[in-house]
């Protein structure tokens, strides 16, 4: 390597160096003025109401961790989800076991208020999936759904508060009509979906 060459190598490693250091420090200072959020594992309990294909309501327990500064939440999120319009309300009572991604969209200067944008998305068990119509009976089997939305943070305390979700449920799965209809078929339903939480 010829001198010039090396000492532009040195002044690039120098300076990208530099900035790392510097970049750290402006990081560590963020967070040790960071009045809200400060921990790095959340618990939250929520309740959820909605409608669209039919009615219904929900409890859930997402437990979430947050990454770069505080900017993304990932976690998991456990709900139950039942109909609260049938006849029949074990015809739909379903378990969404999701991957809970929250990415910080905007926030106060003191962290105390945030708006998020979610992407969440996963696996849903049927506790009970028999129901009929008139070409005969069937048997709803597990699915998946996707659940994006946004979401709106306060902080009541330092690391405990309340957050408001607005989203779309999308959950499709497939079904198994039973004797003497023999077929397979997919069905999908769509929500809006309005959830509260409390978090610390």
């Amino acid at each position: 390597m010829s001198r010039p060459l090396r000492k532009s190598f040195l002044i690039a490693f120098t300076a990208l160096f530099g900035l790392n250091i510097i970049n750290a420090q402006m990081n560590a200072k963020a967070d040790s003025t960071k009045l809200y959020n400060t921990k790095s594992n959340y618990v939250f309990l929520n309740y959820s109401l909605g409608g669209g294909d039919y009615p219904f309501a929900g409890l859930g327990l997402n437990l979430s961790r947050q990454f770069a500064n505080g900017k993304t939440m990932a976690g998991v999120g456990l709900y139950y989800i039942g109909d609260t319009y049938t006849t029949n309300p074990e015809t739909y009572q379903i378990f969404p076991i999701m991957a809970d991604i929250r990415q910080l969209f905007m926030e106060s200067p003191d962290g105390r208020f945030a708006v998020l944008v979610i992407a969440d998305a996963g696996y849903v068990v049927r506790i009970n999936g028999h129901d009929s119509n008139d070409e005969g009976s069937f048997v709803y089997q597990n699915g998946w759904a996707i659940n994006p939305g946004i979401s709106f943070r306060f902080n009541v305390f330092k690391n405990m508060g309340v957050m408001f979700d607005i989203t779309w449920l999308h959950h499709g799965c497939a079904r198994v009509w039973e004797p003497p209809v023999e077929k397979k078929d997919h069905v999908h339903w769509d929500f809006a979906l309005l959830r509260g939480h409390v978090f610390f």
